[in-house]
């Protein structure tokens, strides 16, 4: 099981939200990593992130 502090972006991705630096359109920035946000996820993705910062 996956803490409620990680979330899915698409198979290969899996965030912490303590990591997250910043957030523009569909990407996550990550030090110095750009993750896009998928379509199926970002909905559940923007509600979680209201909840956590």
């Amino acid at each position: 099981m996956i803490s409620k502090d990680f979330l899915f972006f698409k198979p290969l991705h899996i965030v912490n939200f303590e990591k997250i630096e910043k957030v523009s359109g569909n990407l996550v920035y990550i030090t110095d990593e750009k993750i896009p946000i998928g379509k199926t996820y970002k909905e559940e993705f923007l509600n979680k992130m209201k909840y956590i910062k």
